[in-house]
């Protein structure tokens, strides 16, 4: 059950690993008129991430080096606060509105949210600096690492061998193991079991040490949308229209698929009960070994994460970790 120490900010972010329900958790809360989604700004491959110059994933900024990376994120608040960001940029509509409030500046003030599990090792200096209600999405290892076998995502520790800081830093417990991720092949799912350890390692201690910040399991989600999205409404002072439970529904219920489609990276509309377990008859025992093997010392504060051959144990056992 959620501890919540909310207080009103001027901006949201919202993070956690890749592939963990940050774009479906935002989808929701953009419903809500007062939100502006602003897209993975630490994401180096879209537009904003390219206008900070970042040079690989997981991005970690600090008060060592944000004197590279401060007057773009306040000023990306300032913009978002007056113009409504969309997820989806296509619609002739949409661009259209957005100019209508570039040419009625002040007339409107919206909330930043940025969406954005690429920043997720700098969430501390985010929420310091641009002052950021935070949510952090958790995942089922098993769950993440079948999402990325699913798309053929592999995973350069490159990106974080390279920054000293984070090395040194919140990853320093980590360091030999990125080092030999480097330097030896590994699966999609030895890969993914590691990276789901790494980020979720650093989580634990944001949660000892930011008991206002809000955890969210995607399966608590999945087994009921709408009392998790009263509780994040709540956190964040938002109200929760009749349209936006209707849009839950829409989105969660079981009139919609289970799985999505080959190569499909975003499916939003999913029968949300059985999708969380689809990795429990896609991935091979082997796999499912090899990924609780990896991830035990940190899953065991999320999951009740028992696995013996042939058969998984169902990880319906509340388990989170536990607020300071």
């Amino acid at each position: 059950m959620a501890i919540f120490y909310s207080m009103k900010k001027t901006s949201i972010l919202l993070t956690g690993s890749h592939r963990s329900g940050t774009t479906f958790v935002a989808e929701i809360l953009s419903f809500n008129r007062k939100i502006s989604y602003v897209e993975e700004p630490s994401n180096k491959d879209l537009a904003l991430g390219k206008l900070a110059n970042f040079k690989g994933y997981f991005p970690y900024i600090c008060s060592l080096n944000e004197s590279r990376y401060e007057e773009h994120y306040r000023k990306l608040i300032e913009t978002y606060s007056r113009v409504k960001g969309y997820r989806h940029k296509s619609p002739h509509k949409k661009w259209l509105n957005r100019w209508r409030d570039l040419l009625r500046p002040g007339t409107t003030s919206y909330i930043p949210m940025f969406k954005d599990p690429i920043g997720f090792f700098s969430a501390e200096w985010l929420a310091e600096k641009v002052e950021m209600s935070v949510i952090i999405t958790v995942r089922h290892p098993a769950a993440f690492a079948h999402s990325l076998k699913r798309l053929g995502w592999t995973f350069q520790f490159e990106d974080l061998l390279r920054q000293q800081l984070l090395t040194s830093g919140p990853l320093a417990a980590f360091k030999s193991q990125i080092e030999r991720f480097c330097l030896e092949e590994k699966t999609i799912i030895e890969q993914a079991a590691a990276l789901w350890s790494m980020i979720y390692s650093v989580a634990l201690g944001y949660k000892q040490r930011h008991p206002a910040w809000l955890f969210l399991r995607i399966e608590d989600i999945a087994s009921d949308p709408l009392g998790e999205f009263t509780k994040v409404f709540k956190y964040l002072h938002l109200n929760l229209t009749d349209s936006i439970k209707s849009a839950i529904f829409d989105m969660t219920g079981s009139h919609n698929p289970s799985e999505a489609g080959p190569g499909v990276v975003h499916n939003l509309r999913r029968d949300s009960k059985k999708a969380v377990k689809a990795w429990q008859k896609e991935l091979t025992n082997k796999e499912k070994q090899q990924i609780f093997s990896i991830v035990h010392s940190v899953s065991q504060y999320y999951y009740c994460l028992l696995y013996t051959s042939p058969s998984p144990r169902d990880l319906s056992t509340s388990r989170m970790p536990s607020s300071a």
